[in-house]
């Protein structure tokens, strides 16, 4: 019996352990440091991200590896601040923002409110 109740929780700790995120809310409130607040088996994982808070160029280009890796679902931005850095002006939505070689599917996403302009993006939209 003790085998058994063994193996059991064995089997719990070992399902939980291995359990990654698909779907993560992020509050970054330090721009530039968005990579640091998900872990590396969440990168691989993640399918909808919602982030909220403040990014700058270093972070788009951070979401952009997760767009390339795993990210397929919803990229939700609408309540960040893009704040201004050596790349980017306060509230400018760049068309280089996810710094992407190829293209890739995303189901949704949300531009920030805040936004002020964006750059000359060229976006193919399924019907």
């Amino acid at each position: 019996m003790k085998k058994i109740n063994l193996f059991l929780a064995f089997c719990v700790i070992c399902s939980v352990i291995n359990a990654q995120q698909t779907t993560l809310t992020i509050d970054n409130q330090t721009p530039g440091w968005l990579s640091s607040k998900i872990n590396y088996g969440d990168q691989l994982t993640v399918k909808n991200l919602t982030v909220t808070g403040y990014i700058n160029s270093t972070d788009l280009e951070f979401i952009g590896t997760l767009i390339s890796k795993s990210l397929k679902g919803y990229l939700d931005l609408e309540n960040v601040t893009i704040v201004k850095d050596s790349e980017n002006n306060d509230n400018i939505f760049p068309e280089s923002a996810f710094k992407l070689s190829d293209c890739y599917e995303l189901g949704k996403l949300s531009l920030p409110s805040t936004l002020s302009s964006m750059g000359n993006w060229n976006l193919k939209l399924d019907s």
